[in-house]
């Protein structure tokens, strides 16, 4: 088939076509298939005001049928998509909308009461969010680069009944300030290939060319906060990309240059991998994210 042919029949330009059947070969035409697909709209009840049962129930008074998810036991996906304003006590904050791929965040980072928590790159805040609802005795600090997206972050705190320490700051840049954190939670800047089907136009204006910066910036991500993490804690890298190289390719580097590294088991989810587990985008179902699991352990150990 020629080239062009196959960009118009899966509407994907030949890069990501390229990657995605150099590391998913198997798995190609199906994730192709869940990319042309609308997202559904999941949500993420708030464990602190509701259980998902009542929550489930409420939906059914108002004829918004959903159901639950797999991945997260907080997590239900709607039959149809619906303003939020439609969702029984969103600006209270008895939920959220967040992709069950990425509710997977916090339960797997396992914050314990009064645990110092980094959240790295964290607007627009659902992951802070979702810490402190689990957890809400944490001391979070939610850093991102870009003082208007944090802005998102203070915003959704409000509206969650929530707080934490908001820092705009640079962390590919050594930051000794912020002291050291038990759990840091780095859920780093990407290619978004994982979620096309949300941001269709990831295919129209990501380019090949990218990806190079990308993985530099993830790896002075993982190096920097790897040194705010204190002796025996644990760090989860995400992305939201199904491309090795941005996922267990860096995993691999980090491991080769670190002799302080251990790696921790993931719940059986997704594809395991061999460092770490990715979800891929699925039809009616999570998108596509990357999770790995490290511990900081004592050199030579």
């Amino acid at each position: 088939m020629k080239y062009s042919s196959k960009v118009a029949l899966t509407n994907h330009p030949l890069w990501i076509l390229d990657r995605i059947e150099a590391d998913w070969p198997g798995q190609k035409a199906d994730i192709i298939a869940a990319n042309n697909e609308p997202a559904p709209m999941i949500l993420r009840v708030n464990a602190g005001k509701h259980t998902r049962a009542d929550y489930q129930s409420l939906l059914a008074a108002r004829d918004l049928i959903s159901t639950r998810c797999d991945l997260s036991p907080h997590g239900l996906i709607l039959d149809r998509a619906v303003a939020v304003g439609d969702l029984p006590g969103f600006e209270e904050g008895w939920v959220s909308v967040q992709d069950s791929g990425a509710q997977l965040a916090a339960q797997l980072l396992q914050p314990k009461p009064f645990d110092r928590v980094l959240d790295a790159c964290s607007a627009p805040g659902s992951k802070s969010c979702h810490l402190l609802e689990l957890e809400p005795t944490l001391d979070l600090v939610s850093v991102d680069i870009d003082a208007d997206r944090l802005t998102r972050v203070s915003d959704n705190f409000t509206r969650l009944g929530v707080s934490g320490d908001l820092r705009c700051l640079d962390l590919t840049k050594p930051q000794p300030a912020l002291g050291a954190f038990d759990k840091i939670l780095l859920d780093s800047p990407c290619s978004a290939s994982g979620v096309i089907r949300r941001h269709p136009d990831i295919k129209l204006l990501r380019r090949p060319e990218d990806l190079a910066a990308l993985i530099e910036t993830q790896r002075q991500l993982l190096t920097q906060c790897w040194s705010r993490l204190r002796p025996g804690g644990c760090l989860m890298y995400v992305t939201c990309s199904i491309f090795r190289d941005e996922n267990e390719d860096n995993l691999e580097w980090f491991l080769a240059h670190h002799n302080d590294v251990e790696t921790l088991a993931l719940p059986t989810v997704g594809v395991p991998r061999t460092i770490g587990v990715q979800l891929l985008p699925t039809k009616g179902a999570h998108d596509g994210f990357y999770y790995a699991l490290i511990r900081k352990v004592s050199p030579g150990l």
